[in-house]
């Protein structure tokens, strides 16, 4: 790069494929020309955090919305959950427990030194504390969660810092935190530096969840939610369900986003004083219930097991989402965490125009059976369609969800449900990638 491009490269990452240099103008276009570099943007591309400001009521109401408090009591407060956001203001009442690490990301490859408080934006503050703020406010304000949180801050005052959120992603990874939560509507798509980040965490094991973005900044899904292997998460005003200003999908490839939609606008922890509240909208407000529940599912999901793949868990968010069939305004919908009944989950592999059948007993009593698949694909592959069907113990296909650019499916049958011996069908109508790791869920309840 020095001798070509006039570039001195100051940092290289870990977990992607990118430096960052200190290079003329007049050579960027040139370097941006060869076949082996994928994307260039700025170190620090500026973008503004993901909010807005309507009234709303209390966090209790939105974890009514998405019926997180069953899984909330079962105490599954294992594990840990980064955010990379603003930083967040940890003398907040609320963060008198569940609060671990707090760094600054914008300062060094280490994240050390800086100042990691939520000192610009007043927005960290409030994601972790719907994630998982303590119940010193009362009831109302407790987050989705009692799991231990790790702050790692990505904006400055200017702004979003792709540099910065790389490197949190990978001091997320290093401390073990397996829900990274990015509150980042960066530029780029899925084949900017924050995407692959995500995708790389992924692959180390990570839940990734982010905000679609909001109109009102952005006009496309924002990064990392519009990456391969990260879920992006949409917004529905907690009071009326009614979708906000989000971004809607399709990304670029045609894949369905957001993933998932959660309530937003719910009155949560404020940074402008250690007791303060306010109304957290937008996208922004809605990640961190997409979060918590996903964080929730995968301590269920994974039980005593030390781990789980995160496919596993996004399936299931996948699986309680309510928008049948799915869209690019809603995904598959407003989360809903299943409830009763039975539930089902795995992984399998399929080939191209191959079938697979996994076979589910069922008892009586039943009046609503759903299933999912999701399967992680790269960014440059191409894609695979993959379809599911339910198959009800006489052999008729009693639901089926076909769609050909997205990487989930969302198939629902309601009424009666025969007891005997269902098949969730998983066929691989078009896979020249293959062959294909996919993860089923599937739910049946009275």
């Amino acid at each position: 790069l020095q001798a070509n491009y006039g570039a001195k490269v100051s940092e290289t990452f870990w977990l992607i494929n990118g430096v960052v240099a200190d290079m003329p103008l007049d050579t960027v276009m040139r370097l941006a020309e060869s076949d082996g570099v994928r994307y260039i943007e700025p170190s620090v591309t500026g973008e503004k955090p993901p909010a807005d400001g309507n009234n709303s009521n209390d966090v209790d109401d939105g974890r009514a919305r998405i019926v997180s408090d069953p899984y909330f009591n079962l105490n599954q407060t294992t594990g840990y959950i980064g955010i990379l956001d603003t930083g967040v203001r940890s003398t907040h009442t609320l963060y008198s427990t569940h609060l671990s690490i707090i760094e600054d990301c914008n300062t060094n490859e280490s994240c050390t030194g800086g100042d990691p408080e939520d000192d610009c934006w007043n927005h960290g503050t409030s994601t972790g504390a719907i994630i998982s703020g303590n119940g010193n406010l009362g009831g109302a304000f407790r987050g989705v969660t009692g799991i231990t949180l790790d702050s790692f801050k990505v904006y400055t005052c200017e702004g979003l810092s792709a540099t910065a959120t790389v490197r949190g992603f990978q001091r997320a990874l290093a401390v073990l935190d397996r829900v990274i939560v990015a509150e980042t509507q960066g530029g780029g798509g899925a084949t900017s530096a924050v995407s692959a980040a995500a995708d790389a965490a992924f692959d180390a094991g990570a839940v990734v969840v982010g905000a679609n973005g909001n109109t009102s900044q952005v006009s496309e899904v924002g990064s990392p939610a519009a990456a391969h292997k990260a879920i992006g998460v949409g917004a529905v005003q907690v009071q009326t369900l009614a979708t906000v200003s989000q971004i809607n999908g399709p990304v670029a490839d045609g894949r369905t986003k957001p993933d998932i939609q959660a309530p937003t606008q719910t009155e949560t922890a404020s940074s402008t004083s250690d007791t303060a509240l306010r109304i957290f909208g937008g996208t922004s407000g809605a990640t961190p219930y997409g979060a918590g529940a996903a964080a929730l599912l995968r301590n269920w999901l994974r039980g005593s097991n030390f781990d789980i793949d995160p496919g596993q868990v996004y399936a299931q968010l996948i699986l309680s989402g309510q928008t049948v069939p799915f869209n690019d305004v809603n995904g598959a919908g407003l989360i809903n965490l299943p409830m009763n009944g039975t539930a089902w989950w795995g992984k399998t592999t399929v080939g191209h125009n191959g079938t697979i059948e996994i076979p589910l007993n069922v008892g009586f009593g039943n009046n609503r059976f759903n299933c999912a698949i999701w399967w992680p694909e790269t960014a440059s592959q191409s894609h695979n369609d993959v379809d599911v069907s339910l198959i009800d113990p006489n052999g008729v296909t009693r639901a089926s969800s076909l769609s050909v650019a997205s990487v989930f499916e969302r198939a629902r049958f309601l009424g009666a449900v025969a007891p005997g011996t269902w098949k969730v069908r998983i066929r691989g109508f078009s896979v020249p990638a293959g062959p294909q790791t996919v993860y089923y869920s599937a739910h049946v309840r009275p």
